[in-house]
């Protein structure tokens, strides 16, 4: 039976050991890209929510003062725009 020479046997081992830690590599960041992107769905339902409401909250002011305009956060006074 015909054997490689060590160096060329370590060679290939190293090769190995390291394809098998990049691919466990690969792997896991695809692994957590998956959670990334899920994690980002909801983040962007949570938004289009919040602009849901948003939008439902500027309808009842304009209702409410007949026109558009802007609130004072600190005060809640609100000024029509002209």
């Amino acid at each position: 039976m015909t054997k490689v020479s060590p160096e060329v046997l370590k060679t290939l081992q190293d090769l190995q050991e390291t394809y098998t830690t990049v691919v466990k590599s690969v792997g896991e960041l695809r692994f957590q890209e998956l959670l990334l992107n899920k994690e980002k769905t909801k983040l962007d339902n949570v938004l289009l929510e919040l602009e849901e409401r948003r939008k439902q909250i500027v309808d009842d002011i304009q209702k409410t003062f007949g026109s558009t305009g802007v609130v004072d956060m600190q005060t809640g006074e609100f000024t029509p725009t002209k």
